[in-house]
C-alpha cells in the first residue's frame, strides 16, 4: 500500500533481529528529513515480535514484512520497495 510521496524512504533490511536494530531506526529517525519514511523489512519473523519492546512509535517508521518465511535480501528489499513512497530511497544495511 502506497501513501502519499515523501521526500526520502530509508530502508532499514533486517534477518532475525538482534541489538542493532534500535540503534539503526533510532540513527535514521535522527539524521532523516521531517518529510521521510523509514521502512524496516522484517525478514523471518513477524512485526509483533520485533516491536514488542514499544520502543518504536515514531509515525515516520513503517513495517514491511515477510512472515515466518526468510528471503533472500534481495527479495526482502523488493518487498519494501513495494511500500516505498519516496522520491528517492536508501538502503540502511
Amino acid at each position: 500500500m502506497r501513501r502519499a510521496p515523501v521526500a526520502v524512504s530509508i530502508i532499514i533490511p533486517t534477518l532475525g533481529t538482534s541489538g542493532g536494530l534500535e540503534r539503526a531506526v533510532y540513527s535514521a529517525l535522527q539524521y532523516s528529513p521531517s518529510d521521510s519514511e523509514i521502512l524496516v523489512s522484517v525478514n523471518g519473523q513477524s512485526v509483533e515480535e520485533v516491536t514488542s519492546s514499544g520502543f518504536f512509535s515514531d509515525p515516520r517508521l513503517r513495517w514491511v514484512s515477510t512472515g515466518q518465511t526468510r528471503l533472500p535480501l534481495h527479495e526482502s528489499l523488493n518487498e519494501a520497495l513495494a511500500y516505498a513512497a519516496g522520491n528517492y530511497f536508501f538502503i540502511l544495511s
